[in-house]
């Protein structure tokens, strides 16, 4: 969980579609939809009701994102976390490339800039949570909190 363009959310939707199971994006939940996207943050408990009333609807179920520090009965949900790598570079141009096709060219905000900076400062890697029974954003804290869960923890590095 955690690095913005890194792949979680594509292989999570590949991977539900493969298993024939839900996907859940935190960021569908963490975020409201707003125009331009991504700039309302949902209230927190809203937030985590909403997305567990949704998972208790299924027997399994694949999630991409973050869900750090969203509160301790999160830390056991999960039957594998999928730790990606991606060299930070390539991360970082994925991440520009997305932001001019969402906002364009002359989007130049403070909101935009400061997005790119604080991703930047993520490192390499991000988390994909898959259950198949059942904010500070940072590699510091994203790795050890994917180490010490209970479950099957698989990378492609």
């Amino acid at each position: 969980m955690g690095a913005s363009c890194a792949g979680s959310t594509t292989l999570g939707r590949a991977l539900a579609e493969s298993l024939n199971t839900p996907f859940f994006d935190t960021d569908e939940y963490f975020w409201v939809l707003t125009d331009p996207p991504f700039t309302t943050k949902r209230e927190p408990g809203l937030r985590n009701r909403t997305i567990k009333e949704d998972m208790a609807k299924h027997n399994s179920w694949v999630q991409a994102g973050s869900v750090i520090k969203w509160g301790a009965d999160w830390e056991e949900m999960f039957d594998v976390v999928v730790f990606l790598y991606i060299p930070h570079d390539l991360r970082m141009q994925r991440l520009i490339a997305r932001e001019l096709e969402r906002y364009g060219d002359n989007n130049q905000s403070d909101s935009t800039n400061n997005f790119e900076i604080e991703n930047s400062k993520f490192e390499i890697s991000t988390y994909l949570c898959v259950c198949l029974t059942k904010n500070a954003r940072s590699a510091k804290c994203t790795i050890p909190w994917a180490r010490c869960r209970p479950c099957l923890m698989l990378t492609n590095r």
